[in-house]
């Protein structure tokens, strides 16, 4: 019976002596992207979707959110052909000097 008691007690120091993490408080909301980052397209046509949805069934209040997020995709696409482009020029072979 001591010897139960006695493995009680050593296992209750012990349990003194380890740290523990607390848990971290739940995050409502947690951003994808910093402020510098560029928006990935597939996420612009996620809020494309759910932005025009606001429009049609809450009303004319968020028709400055679509339009915001129709011209950053606008944006972002004539930024992507710009590279191309950029890419097809750089890979043109020189022209002869002579």
């Amino acid at each position: 019976m001591l010897n139960k008691w006695v493995k009680l007690y050593r296992y209750i120091n012990l349990l003194k002596h380890i740290k523990m993490k607390r848990p971290e408080p739940p995050t409502l909301y947690k951003r994808k992207y910093k402020d510098d980052d560029e928006v990935s397209l597939r996420d612009l046509q996620t809020a494309y979707r759910r932005a025009a949805k606001m429009v049609v069934e809450r009303g004319d209040q968020f028709l400055p959110v679509f339009d915001r997020i129709d011209k950053e995709i606008q944006e972002h696409k004539n930024r992507e052909a710009l590279k191309a482009r950029a890419q097809k020029v750089a890979q043109r072979p020189r022209p002869d000097p002579s």
